[in-house]
């Protein structure tokens, strides 16, 4: 029989889990022609909108809401102006629209793919020499002949 204190970890996971499935359907069916963020807010008073002009990518910072990467890196793939899907964050979902992008004064997008584009090969060889070895190990078929 399961410890009480795992039983009721995995019991508080399932919950959240669900809770979070549920609140993603739910804000799906509020999205369609003509609704805003504003709309939504107004309609639902257990949800608050958030207002930033700029965000910290470096870190995930978002004034006005706090740290929250999986938020931030749900955001990057967005088209501005064009209301999100369900956006999954650190605690939950997030309906999020873009007002614009763009890049910070005096970047060199050329340089930093020179400079970054070396960490990368090297980062994509250890993880394909890593997946190799794993496949390796997984499949092999290993006989004990000690006497």
């Amino acid at each position: 029989m399961l410890d009480k204190d795992l039983k009721a970890a995995i019991s508080t996971q399932l919950m959240r889990e669900k809770k979070g499935d549920a609140l993603e359907q739910k804000l799906a069916a509020m999205k369609g022609p003509g609704v805003t963020l504003e709309k939504i807010v107004a309609t639902n008073p257990a949800l608050r909108m958030v207002t930033a002009d700029s965000i910290r990518w470096r870190d995930g910072f978002i004034p006005g809401y706090g740290v929250d990467p999986a938020l931030v890196e749900g955001m990057s793939g967005l088209v501005p102006g064009k209301l999100s899907s369900p956006v999954k964050t650190s605690d939950g979902y997030a309906l999020v629209q873009l007002r614009g992008k763009s890049l910070p004064a005096g970047l060199n997008i050329a340089g930093e793919k020179i400079r970054l584009a070396p960490q990368l090969l090297r980062a994509k060889h250890e993880q394909l020499f890593s997946e190799y070895f794993a496949s390796l190990r997984k499949n092999a078929k290993i006989e004990d002949l000690r006497p």
